[in-house]
């Protein structure tokens, strides 16, 4: 922070002061082990194993699997009457099914 300091003279000059931040870390659990940890506020994972999952754990995490039905438990795409789930792969949002097809099989070929 800099504030205005009055020299000897009466000229203001800026001077630089330190302001020192709160260190407080607070009781979290992980978002994908469900580890606990403590941390600052924004934290969100324990490690960066945690952080940098794989696009098929990611996916993985958001399939509920039931008996004779998986749903989709992440997001859904935003066209109105298509409840189609919605998952980020490749630096885009993709649809769930095509996800799991490449996730599966591989590239989705021409046509489909």
């Amino acid at each position: 922070m800099r504030v205005k300091d009055q020299g000897a003279e009466g000229d203001a000059a800026m001077s630089e002061v330190k302001v020192r931040r709160s260190r407080t870390t607070y009781p979290k659990v992980c978002s994908r082990c469900t580890k606990p940890f403590r941390a600052h506020r924004k934290a969100v994972y324990c490690s960066l194993e945690c952080y940098w999952a794989t696009p098929q754990e990611r996916f993985w995490e958001k399939v509920r699997i039931s008996v004779g039905c998986w749903e989709w438990g992440g997001g859904r795409l935003p066209a109105p009457g298509l409840p189609y789930g919605r998952f980020t792969f490749k630096g885009s949002h993709e649809a769930a099914h095509r996800v799991s097809w490449e996730i599966h099989n591989g590239v989705i070929p021409g046509g489909l």
